[in-house]
């Protein structure tokens, strides 16, 4: 008996001192700190979050979260007990003695914070060698109850009531809860643009109509409304938009027929006719506003210019005209026209004079103005001669007029000279004196 006691005392020993040893050899490593430090606030809640530290050495670690009032008059804090353990002031009991596990996410509530105040949150993790800690800055709003989420308006309608004119309407869905006051956004975009959605400025509930102008003719768009409520700074999330998509319709072509020019391939002096081939191409694609349907030509040898028209399948893009009196002017130019019969503006004109050395000119923007400076400036200078042969011939005429009035003789008698002086006590008086001699 005595024997086996010893040998038990003896191994007690050696456990004692096989732990001390083993205390003594390891290395005193501390935790790092908590990471990703938030808070969040719902209601009349708040929380403090954060994730476990990245490293703790391998050796058991626990998170405490104490909070530090900035204003400690406004918001002192008590010690506080739970289960008879009393937790020195700011440390939280719901966040004592949390075990670390690699990756977690902690949360811890904070509802020991007086509202209106600022605090710092602190968090440590805490091993048998000592604490790492991290800290973050949080204030205590009012309670916020969030707003109820709008349900997505309904019987959304789009019409085009005037070209390039869309209106809008729509009908709420009614609900309970709280709502606030109720705002619409109203978006659209056009298929196939690059361009994000527009949105038109918000409306408010007494307004579930909207007008959307300068659109483009015949495209497509897609129109969507979104409901929303807010009260003061708070807003709700935005309901399911309701969406609706609708075609514009065509308009006349924005662009005449391009690049029009005419040559004239023949001249028949026996049946006095000429064969003019006339060449376009179309207007270029966002200009077309909707189906071409046909050009019309039109030509003409005197009078009016709309006197002959022939209308082309918008298909070609050219045509051989047969016109008569060769000899004379001619004059082409040409539309493109929808399906609906609304048509472009004028294109470019042709002429061709049918002398035998006369060849196809367009009168271009430049020839004419050519033409306008060319004969302004001519009219300025009649103006200066008209105007220098006056002067000249009024001259010549005053010249004339003196010579002859130096020609008349003038007697000496009628030389008179007179002089005026003042006499003491005498007005002014006219004297004669001698003539000179001359």
């Amino acid at each position: 008996m005595a024997f086996k006691f010893r040998i038990m005392f003896i191994w007690g020993i050696l456990q004692i001192m096989f732990v001390v040893s083993s205390y003594q050899m390891t290395e005193k490593v501390l935790p790092s700190p908590p990471r990703h430090l938030y808070t969040t606030s719902y209601e009349f809640n708040m929380f403090l979050h954060w994730t476990s530290a990245n490293s703790t050495g391998g050796i058991l670690t626990y998170y405490k979260v104490q909070i530090h009032c900035t204003d400690p008059p406004n918001c002192s804090l008590e010690r506080r007990d739970k289960g008879g353990v009393y937790y020195a002031p700011g440390f939280l009991p719901d966040c004592d003695s949390l075990k670390h596990v690699d990756g977690m996410n902690y949360s811890c509530s904070l509802l020991s914070a007086a509202l209106f105040n600022t605090y710092i949150a602190t968090v440590y993790a805490i091993n048998r060698f000592g604490n790492s800690s991290a800290s973050i800055s949080f204030f205590r709003p009012s309670p916020i109850y969030p707003l109820t989420t709008p349900a997505q308006p309904i019987k959304f309608n789009a019409t085009e009531f005037q070209q390039g004119s869309v209106r809008l309407s729509w009908k709420d869905q009614a609900q309970t809860g709280n709502l606030g006051l109720i705002h619409y956004r109203i978006g659209y975009r056009e298929e196939g643009s690059n361009i994000n959605m527009t949105y038109l400025k918000d409306q408010t509930d007494k307004d579930t109509t909207a007008v959307i102008n300068n659109l483009n003719p015949y495209s497509k768009y897609c129109f969507n409304v979104k409901k929303q409520f807010r009260s003061g700074n708070i807003s709700s999330p935005l309901s399911t938009p309701a969406v609706i998509c609708l075609h514009t319709k065509d308009a006349a072509p924005s662009e005449p027929p391009q690049d029009m020019t005419c040559l004239e391939l023949m001249k028949d002096k026996l049946t006095n006719v000429s064969t003019v081939l006339v060449s376009w191409k179309p207007p270029s694609k966002k200009h077309q506003n909707g189906q071409l349907a046909n050009y019309r030509i039109f030509y003409a040898t005197s009078g009016p210019i709309n006197k002959s028209t022939v209308i082309v399948n918008a298909s070609q893009t050219n045509i051989n005209l047969t016109i008569p009196k060769p000899h004379k002017t001619i004059q082409i130019y040409s539309k493109v026209c929808n399906k609906h019969g609304s048509c472009s503006g004028i294109s470019e004109t042709c002429y061709i004079n049918g002398q035998p050395d006369s060849t196809m000119t367009k009168l271009s923007g430049a020839n004419y103005k050519m033409i306008v400076g060319v004969t302004i400036g001519a009219s300025v200078c009649i103006v200066i001669i008209i105007v220098v042969v006056y002067r000249l011939s009024c001259r010549k005429k005053k010249t004339t007029q003196r010579d002859i009035f130096n020609d008349i003789p003038v007697e000496e008698d009628e030389l008179i000279y007179h002089d005026l002086y003042d006499e003491p006590g005498n007005n002014e008086e006219e004297h004669e004196y001698d003539k000179p001699n001359i």
